[in-house]
């Protein structure tokens, strides 16, 4: 409407603008719309005066015609707006943009009491991370020995599994070869633990800034109902708006057929509930129990033939036969793998009363 008006203005300009001096003979300025640049040799009159020669001016600052432009119903600087419908508030002058963009604006003249609010919410996810640690095994098993009476692992006269000093018999020789693998640990178990970095701050994608209507005027306006209010300049959007406060948990309300383009719902508030998730680990694999085995000839373990477990077919030489195995083992702990993985959880979420708009 006020864009109507303006436009109004800008065809009614100034005579000396709208018509030139084209040089005609005096009384030669032509019928309707020419005769309004009051044809006399001096200067033009008024609107439908007399030119400083005496001569008519012609039918006024209407141009052709020689109407005049009609009355702006609400004056300058303003336009004409349909009323609030019930249950809203307004109109206001309504401004958004991204956070940080641009200056947030003063209320422009007319409006007052700025009420600043946000939307889009921007929470980057929880970093998660899942740890898995094993405990409890333990190496309670002698390794597989096998003695042979060969020196190339191939005539086995004796087995065993020694976690002690423990008498062997079966081998008569003070020579021969031994061949031994390492004992898988027994128990243990493994436990899951979450961890998560410093959750990165939540912000705001928009801000937003509503100005209420100052007074508002009946004005000479032609619809039932309407305003006369300020047109906000930019950065405002210039189109008003109205809006309705919306308390938690409420489904917010259409548009009226008024004001009928909504906009992003405003909040001033939010939740953060971002989290991790739990997650599971496998039982430990991959450990072994590391040592060494002493095949003596003597009445103990105290000294003979030292084997080191993973090292291969050995061969061995006594003083007589053996007598006596021994086994010593450390344990090397498996691995724990993850079973089900972490991860993020929750988010944030606009809490609080929701401001709905509306505008033009």
């Amino acid at each position: 409407m006020l864009l109507g008006a303006f436009g109004a203005l800008l065809g009614f300009g100034p005579f000396a603008c709208q018509f030139p001096d084209y040089d005609l003979p005096d009384g030669e300025a032509g019928q309707g719309g020419l005769a309004a640049a009051g044809a006399g040799s001096g200067p033009v009159a008024a609107a439908g005066g007399v030119g400083a020669d005496g001569n008519a001016g012609g039918g006024g600052a209407g141009g052709v015609g020689g109407t005049s432009p009609p009355p702006l119903p609400c004056g300058i600087g303003k336009a004409c707006t349909p009323g609030v419908p019930a249950g809203w508030l307004g109109p206001v002058a309504y401004w958004q943009a991204k956070v940080g963009h641009e200056r947030v604006p003063d209320c422009s003249d007319g409006y007052v009491d700025p009420n600043d609010l946000n939307t889009g919410l921007l929470a980057p996810d929880a970093e998660c991370t899942c740890t898995c640690t094993g405990s409890g095994e333990i190496c309670d098993k002698g390794a597989s020995v096998s003695v042979y009476s060969d020196l190339g692992c191939k005539n086995k006269c004796l087995e065993a599994s020694p976690l002690t000093c423990t008498g062997i018999s079966g081998c008569n020789g003070n020579q021969g070869s031994l061949l031994a693998s390492p004992p898988a640990p027994s128990g243990g178990k493994c436990k899951a633990q979450v961890t998560s970095k410093p959750l990165e701050p939540i912000s705001w994608e928009y801000e937003a800034r509503l100005c209420s209507l100052e007074t508002a005027e009946m004005g000479s306006c032609t619809e039932p109902g309407e305003l006369c209010v300020p047109t906000p300049p930019n950065p405002f959007a210039s189109q008003l708006c109205v809006f309705r406060v919306v308390p938690e948990g409420q489904e917010p309300p259409e548009c009226p057929a008024a004001y009928p383009h909504a906009r992003d719902a405003l909040y001033s508030s939010f939740d953060d509930e971002r989290a991790c998730s739990t997650c599971t680990c496998s039982g430990p694999t991959g450990g072994r129990c590391d040592g060494k085995l002493t095949l003596s000839s003597g009445p103990d373990c105290s000294s003979g033939f030292e084997y080191t477990l993973g090292s291969g077919c050995q061969q061995f030489g006594l003083g007589t036969q053996p007598a006596q195995l021994d086994g010593e083992y450390a344990l090397v702990k498996g691995t724990c793998g993850i079973a089900s993985d972490v991860e993020p959880t929750g988010g944030a979420t606009p809490s609080g009363s929701a401001t709905i708009v509306c505008c033009l």
